[in-house]
């Protein structure tokens, strides 16, 4: 029920790209069936004041009912992966802007300076949001006028439901387009119950009729987890993340490709709280050592402590989003670890680049390189971690430092390299 860019299922152009076949498909037993309308904030041609009332009073709805707390909950996140301390954000469909300036809050209570543009498709909205010194331009989300990669992060919230699916998917490719590190996504779960119970409240919180029907239309057009995380996937995200939030809410975070089909990681981040290196001397040339780094899915027939690793989905520089399961002993004792990365190969220069997305160690940055030793004798290996630990208040840096890094994440680099070294060494005796 938030401001929309205003092309509903009729703007999309011919040829446009088609929806996915589970498009408002019941992809939950208690999720009624998808379905479309209309809505007073999609009128071009609604008098300016109604559209202000009404954009305030979604504020409302957002602040009493779960849209900003979502849209937090998912930042936190985000930034755990992005790992900066400056990082630039777009917001498509922003509305009254109520729900960047959260973002900016919760960003800076992180440590982190947030530098947010909104992009709104009505002129009221986007001069008033302007006005009150959030810069906004006012354009399309089909056709966002910023070039490809220029901001780290764009946010949607509680505008791709009124889209039609073609029409959605053309707006997700162009957040993808834009984006340098993460599309989010936060919207409406679809459900019974939710639409009753907007319907109540909106009486007693004095909602003007139109926010009312819009309110409940908009909850009728919402998504499932599976669907939001179908349309993003369709839309040529990568390592997606879709969860069911409070109030009613579903939210997904997605990478984008390069055109090349690779992840769009940017260097190596420093300053970080925890660093750990861990290096060795391999007596073969460095392209050997590196396919048997990069062929991560054979890594369990050579290495016996990796309990598995499983591609999720593949790029074409031959990384992609990948699964890994490890063990760490203690003696007798196993303990198990668990997660996933975003696997980026660079040929021309030999490096291997993995950005935790899922598990305790969300938010790591890793790099292998490999070095030629003068006179061909061989190649010194590097796997570099930086982090800035876990988000645990107070502690999540000590325990990265005293912890994380010198008890697990040393011991598993380390028995890896040394593994993958036996077996390259082996190999070419």
């Amino acid at each position: 029920m938030r401001s929309s860019n205003g092309e509903t299922a009729s703007s999309a152009r011919a040829g446009a790209t088609p929806a996915p076949a589970a498009w408002g498909e019941r992809a939950h037993r208690w999720a009624p069936p998808r379905r479309e309308g209309w809505e007073h904030l999609d009128d071009p041609d609604l008098p300016p004041a109604i559209r202000l009332r009404s954009v305030g009073e979604i504020v409302r709805a957002n602040t009493l009912f779960g849209g900003t707390r979502a849209a937090v909950v998912e930042m936190d996140r985000v930034l755990d992966v992005v790992g900066a301390r400056e990082v630039t954000l777009l917001d498509v469909g922003t509305g009254a802007g109520d729900i960047p300036r959260a973002l900016r809050r919760r960003a800076a209570r992180r440590g982190v300076t947030l530098r947010t543009v909104g992009l709104e498709w009505s002129d009221v909205l986007a001069a008033r949001a302007s006005a009150a010194d959030f810069p906004t331009a006012c354009a399309s989300a089909l056709a966002i006028p910023m070039r490809d990669r220029s901001v780290d992060i764009v946010f949607c919230s509680q505008l791709l439901h009124h889209f039609d699916g073609a029409t959605a998917v053309a707006a997700l490719r162009e957040m993808h387009r834009v984006a340098r590190h993460r599309v989010v996504v936060c919207d409406l779960r679809r459900s019974r119950v939710a639409a009753a119970l907007i319907w109540l409240v909106a009486f007693p919180l004095r909602f003007h009729r139109f926010t009312r029907h819009d309110a409940v239309t908009s909850v009728r057009r919402g998504f499932t987890r599976r669907e939001l995380a179908e349309l993003v996937r369709h839309a040529g995200g990568s390592a997606i993340e879709a969860h069911r939030r409070l109030g009613f809410r579903v939210t997904a975070t997605s990478s984008p490709r390069s055109a090349h089909g690779t992840r769009a990681l940017g260097p190596l981040p420093t300053g970080k709280r925890m660093e750990t290196v861990d290096e060795r001397l391999v007596r073969v040339a460095p392209g050997h050592i590196f396919e048997l780094a990069r062929a991560v899915e054979r890594w369990p027939e050579r290495l016996a402590h990796y309990r598995w690793v499983r591609m999720l989905d593949r790029a074409s520089d031959g990384g992609g989003t990948v699964e890994m399961a490890a063990w760490r002993d203690f003696g007798r004792a196993r303990w198990p670890t668990w997660w996933v990365s975003e696997m980026t190969v660079d040929a021309s220069r030999r490096a291997i680049r993995f950005r935790h997305v899922r598990g305790i160690t969300r938010g790591m940055d890793v790099e292998w390189s490999f070095e030629p030793l003068p006179g061909g004798g061989g190649t010194r290996v590097r796997i570099v971690h930086v982090w800035d630990g876990p988000a645990w208040p107070l502690v999540g840096g000590v325990a990265a430092r005293a912890i994380i890094g010198p008890v697990f994440i040393h011991a598993i680099a380390s028995r890896t390299l040394a593994a993958l070294a036996a077996a390259a060494e082996g190999a070419h005796a």
